[in-house]
């Protein structure tokens, strides 16, 4: 699906936008992709789910994909680099949105939080970050996170980009953050008995 930014004709209308509020609709693949071009500073590449293909026996790779690039962000350096220390300031800064999940990380990350309104129930918790360890030998990555009627998108669903940060880093050996809904990493908290 195409998205839908409708220019803004006042300037509440366009700070609005700016933090992804009011009009703006974008998909998940598309928030990724926008903010992967953020990190990698400003090429967009062609979204592609598979990296490789290899044999069942988990041999060499068969076929690589490549990362096929189609653009580049409408911005100027200047405010590229603005745009990136606002994300860092999300995840590191002591006002940061979500610095009570982030605080603790060891990895380079940036990101933006949300919360998409939702005229039919609870908002929408909604996180977008990158990664900037610029290992050769681990890419970095970029990940868009949407829980439908979750809440807040620090509260809910920063944690999940958190997990998968720590467990793609760390060769998946490492349960990560503690989600808001488990009791113990993968478990579920379960609802306490009511008697009459």
């Amino acid at each position: 699906e195409v998205g839908n930014i409708v220019q803004p004709s006042t300037a509440a209308e366009n700070v609005q936008l700016a933090i992804g509020q009011s009009t703006l609709q974008s998909s998940p693949i598309q928030v990724a992709r926008y903010i992967a071009a953020i990190g990698n500073g400003g090429t967009l590449y062609k979204p592609s789910l598979i990296e490789r293909i290899v044999p069942v026996d988990g041999s060499n790779a068969i076929y690589n994909f490549t990362p096929t690039p189609n653009g580049t962000l409408p911005v100027t350096e200047e405010n590229l680099m603005a745009i990136q220390r606002g994300m860092v300031d999300v995840v590191a800064d002591a006002d940061g949105t979500a610095i009570d999940v982030t605080r603790t990380m060891r990895i380079n990350i940036a990101g933006k939080t949300g919360t998409a309104e939702n005229p039919l129930g609870d908002s929408h918790a909604w996180f977008g970050g990158y990664t900037w360890l610029n290992d050769p030998n681990r890419p970095d990555i970029a990940i868009a996170v949407v829980l439908e009627n979750a809440g807040e998108g620090s509260m809910m669903a920063a944690p999940l980009f958190r997990r998968a940060v720590e467990l793609y880093f760390n060769d998946y050996n490492i349960s990560g953050y503690l989600m808001p809904w488990e009791d113990r990493p993968y478990h579920q908290v379960q609802p306490e008995e009511t008697t009459d």
